[in-house]
């Protein structure tokens, strides 16, 4: 098994970021591609925080869908 940080993309450290999730906990951040309803992949930067999970889409500024 890989030896892997939970924050790969260092999102704790992301001032845009911080500023969405306030105090919340950042428990792991990755890269991830989905498969949409039109079969094409999508990446996506899935983060997980001790409140809730986010999928965010980057264009100029991450869009955030949280469920």
């Amino acid at each position: 098994m890989q030896d892997t940080k939970p924050d790969e993309l260092n999102l704790a450290q992301d001032k845009d970021i911080l500023n969405l999730i306030g105090n919340e906990k950042v428990i792991l951040s990755k890269k991830v591609m989905k498969l949409n309803h039109y079969g094409m992949h999508q990446e996506r930067t899935f983060l997980v925080t001790d409140h809730a999970i986010y999928n965010l889409k980057k264009k100029s500024k991450f869009y955030i869908y949280k469920f």
